[in-house]
């Protein structure tokens, strides 16, 4: 599993700019990453990701990522 480090997720997003919609445990933005180095790149040069950011009082959000990744 890749962590990113949330400087590298507010580069990959361009500051959390385009939201692509919203759940009980936190808004979704489109974000762009190289798709050999993982690393945040522009729209025009990546690939399509999705990120999930969580809102500060979604500790039940957190506790269901936290299993999912240790699941995959």
């Amino acid at each position: 599993m890749r962590v990113f480090s949330y400087s590298d997720l507010k580069a990959a997003t361009r500051n959390f700019r385009e939201a692509l919609g919203e759940g009980g445990f936190g808004v979704v933005y489109k974000g762009y990453v190289d798709k050999n180095t993982l690393m945040p790149s522009r729209p025009s040069q990546g690939m399509i990701v999705a990120v999930k950011r969580l809102k500060g009082d979604a500790h039940q959000g957190h506790r269901e990522w936290l299993v999912r990744s240790v699941l995959l």
